[in-house]
């Protein structure tokens, strides 16, 4: 997706996104307003999918957003468990 981070996210919110696209997006920037799209990340403890334990991995996980046309995403507490089915992958470890 080509969206910028001040940090090694590797994985975002498939539903933040999924959102930011459906918006628009060319060369990670906004097609309503040509800001770059940014990431704001957490820690999240992965769970397996249709479970409610993992096997204790902690990833950063980000919202991806338009600083201009959408509000900071608001982050959950550090470590708030998130399936895997609802993170994609964002670059390459």
């Amino acid at each position: 997706m080509g969206m910028q981070s001040n940090r090694d996210t590797v994985f975002g919110t498939k539903a933040s996104v999924d959102r930011v696209e459906d918006q628009g997006v060319v060369d990670g920037k906004c097609v309503v307003c040509g800001a770059q799209i940014l990431l704001t990340g957490i820690g999240r403890s992965i769970w397996d999918d249709g479970t409610s334990v993992g096997s204790g991995e902690v990833r950063t996980v980000a919202e991806a957003y338009c600083p201009n046309c959408d509000e900071k995403p608001e982050l959950p507490d550090h470590g708030t468990p998130i399936f895997k089915s609802e993170i994609v992958r964002l670059a390459a470890e």
